[in-house]
């Protein structure tokens, strides 16, 4: 189980075992000494935050019921594409908490409106 004082570098290296892709692995080698809760809270440029969402719709998916509570919510907050947030919601609904329901659906409320609507999502 991963928790906030996990070494994101364990994180990083169970990634690469499960097939992350070279690119996001480099991404994240800025972060290796710190704890997991740390690279969460490092603050993101522009091209950072597009890194994150990748990486974390990727991550909560491979590593769900791996990762506490808290570590679950934070991959879903780094999440920022409508989109993204909506495949995330409809592949992992039956799976999520009440609280990372409500994220997700805030991250592609209104923005997706024939989306919902077709999947009957109520937001």
């Amino acid at each position: 189980m991963f928790e906030e004082s996990s070494p994101y570098q364990d994180f990083c290296d169970e990634a690469k075992a499960r097939g992350a892709c070279r690119e996001a692995l480099n991404f994240s080698k800025r972060w290796k000494s710190l704890t997991f809760g740390e690279a969460f809270l490092q603050p993101l440029t522009g091209e950072e935050q597009v890194y994150w969402n990748g990486w974390a719709i990727w991550g909560v998916q491979e590593f769900l019921n791996e990762l506490s509570s808290n570590l679950r919510e934070s991959f879903f907050h780094k999440v920022v594409d409508p989109m993204g947030a909506f495949r995330l919601y409809l592949k992992l609904r039956e799976l999520l908490s009440e609280e990372e329901d409500q994220i997700l659906k805030l991250k592609f409320k209104g923005k997706l409106p024939t989306a919902e609507k077709e999947f009957d999502i109520d937001c």
